[in-house]
């Protein structure tokens, strides 16, 4: 349920401000919009805060056990400045790293000496000298008496000249001598590496700190939030503030009560057509474990939009059954939750929706007769009481049963959708229209019964096609309905979108037939089950053959899961998010309430 809104105003005295908003934040009941005010202080906040969000996702990726520590702002800021400090060094030394290496590269073509040597002999009269030059020019070269090749290719030469006595300028460019040798750059880049290793040590032991990272940025969104708030107050005469926002009804009482003992002043009024007004849901407990699924999602109905949490979760399951299909891999899922229970020591909403999707697919998958698409484990009993032999995966005929009610089960839900609409929009006139819906929808679900099922055994019976007819009619004269327009424009503007509705129409008869993907992807999931398990049948004897088939069907059922779960994501979520919500209207517009607090400021 969408929680109704109250537009709220407050006054407050000017040199109150800073304290009425501690106070309000306090009290954590109105959501306020944040607009573009800005100020050194803020630009500081939001600077420390991506310093740290930086920092907590680099200890995040060395992945150190976390520790339970809590810590105040100040406390992060330390941390954060410690990590960073550890990422600038490790950077520099990287860059230091890949210096070294080029000249190890430039030093390693003439060997391993020490240029050092080579100085000690010139200061004695002995002069080594180091050329690099090319294959032909070195042909040309006149014999020396003591020249040394390094090293010799086609297009290249190194080579070394030995001048005794007095030094000689030479005839040709000379490669200057290094500074250092091999050895002294080899014994630095094993410097630096260590250097490297370590710091990659410490950040693995700072992950240890995440939760003071973390608690830092709930401190430090509490201060942009509240600086935010600040910047946006507006003055009057230099003696009042105000702001606007937005309080849940049931919580009128707590703020009336707060403004009498603070002394503000307080306008309470519904929120108007053009308000950006925020969105709160709150559903019983058994509804609200579809919320992990939206959050997942990242969508929220708008303000003025429908709650679809009850028929999603109902329907989302329904899906889910059937595209899983398999009572083995329900049985899967329900380990795999027990399991997230047990780690986590708390049942969790997300836990919980995994368990009624478990027992759910573990239902339909009894009923008929899949238990990791072996029909041997069918045929057993308890299991072979289970099964519902219309439906049963073992029945080549069941597939024209199970695409019938995959039509049933789409039909339903879109009307269910316009029967919302209808309750919403009455008493208006355009109210009647989402009846015309009703019709056109009920007959096209006839004509997809005949056009895609069996013509012969499903014959479009003569109602359907008034009904179709009559939808529309009604739809083209009171879709266009509006508050404060007369009927005969109203109607003239009807006629003037027959186009658009006719293609409405069509959209809908498509949307009844996208159904039939619940069967054909749950059909997939079985036929790709049997396949592994028909492969693993057909392994040798002996201890190769068992371990062999066991591969088979762990990789196979594995993967086959893995691919149900991306089919529910792609088809289960789409008929719901899609097809149901378009028929709603619905565009997924809102944001969260999130009411302003304060906790340490």
């Amino acid at each position: 349920m969408i929680v109704k809104m109250k537009k709220v105003s407050l006054v407050v005295l000017e040199s109150k401000r800073d304290e009425s908003l501690t106070e309000l934040g306090k009290l954590g009941v109105v959501h306020i919009h944040t607009g573009s005010g800005n100020s050194e202080e803020l630009q500081n906040l939001l600077t420390l805060k991506s310093n740290i969000e930086k920092a907590l996702f680099r200890i995040a990726e060395e992945g150190s056990e976390e520790q339970s520590d809590s810590g105040t702002l100040d406390d992060a800021r330390e941390v954060m400045e410690t990590i960073s400090g550890i990422i600038e060094s490790s950077r520099q030394l990287q860059d230091d790293l890949e210096r070294l290496q080029r000249e190890e590269a430039q030093l390693s073509i003439w060997g391993n000496f020490d240029p050092g040597d080579i100085r000690e002999l010139r200061d004695k009269g002995i002069d080594i000298r180091l050329f690099d030059t090319t294959g032909s020019e070195y042909k040309r070269l006149e014999d020396a008496p003591f020249r040394f090749i390094v090293s010799e290719s086609k297009s290249r030469v190194l080579f070394a000249d030995i001048v005794l006595g007095e030094r000689l300028e030479p005839d040709r460019e000379e490669v200057q001598l290094p500074e250092r040798g091999l050895a002294s750059v080899h014994e630095e880049i094993r410097n630096k590496e260590q250097m490297i290793q370590e710091n990659q040590r410490r950040l693995k032991e700072l992950g240890s700190r995440r939760n003071t990272l973390q608690n830092g940025l709930v401190e430090l969104d509490e201060k942009i939030r509240f600086e935010q708030v600040q910047l946006d107050m507006q003055t009057e005469d230099d003696f009042l503030a105000y702001l606007t926002g937005y309080v849940p009804v049931p919580k009128i009482d707590v703020l009336k009560k707060e403004a009498v003992k603070q002394g503000w002043a307080l306008l309470l009024e519904d929120p108007s057509e053009e308000d950006q007004v925020p969105t709160l849901i709150e559903n019983s407990k058994p509804v609200r474990i579809i919320k992990p699924v939206f959050r997942i999602l990242e969508t929220i109905p708008g303000y003025r939009e429908y709650d679809i949490s009850l028929w999603f979760l109902l329907f989302f399951t329904l899906f889910f059954s059937i595209i899983v299909g398999d009572a083995g891999y329900g049985f899967i899922f329900l380990i795999i939750g027990i399991f997230m229970g047990i780690k986590r020591r708390a049942i969790t909403d997300g836990v919980k929706l995994l368990f009624f999707l478990s027992f759910c697919t573990m239902t339909w998958g009894a009923i008929t007769g899949t238990w990791f698409g072996s029909e041997r484990i069918a045929s057993l009993k308890p299991f072979s009481l289970l099964i519902v032999e219309p439906i049963a995966s073992g029945n080549p005929k069941s597939g024209e049963t199970i695409k019938l009610l995959c039509f049933i089960i789409g039909t339903t839900q879109l009307l269910l959708a316009h029967v919302q609409n209808f309750i919403k929009q009455l008493p208006r006139l355009k109210s009647i229209a989402q009846l015309g819906w009703l019709s056109t929808m009920l007959g096209l679900y006839y004509l997809v019964l005949n056009l895609v099922l069996d013509p012969v055994r499903y014959p479009m019976p003569s109602y359907a096609l008034y009904m179709i007819l009559a939808g529309f009619f009604l739809i083209l004269v009171f879709a266009q309905q509006e508050k404060g327009v007369s009927f005969i424009k109203g109607l003239v503007k009807g006629v003037g979108g027959l186009l658009t509705t006719f293609l409405d129409g069509i959209g809908a008869f498509s949307d009844i037939i996208s159904y039939i993907r619940l069967f054909a992807v749950g059909l997939a999931t079985v036929a790709i089950a049997q396949s592994f398990n028909a492969m693993a049948a057909n392994m040798s004897g002996g201890v190769a053959g068992i371990v062999g088939a066991a591969f088979i069907l762990a990789f196979g059922h594995g993967l086959n899961l893995v691919m149900a779960m991306l089919s529910v994501v792609v088809h289960g979520v789409r008929l719901n998010m899609l097809e149901f919500s378009g028929h709603l209207g619905m565009e997924w517009s809102g944001f969260n309430y999130e009411p302003f607090r304060v906790r340490k400021i």
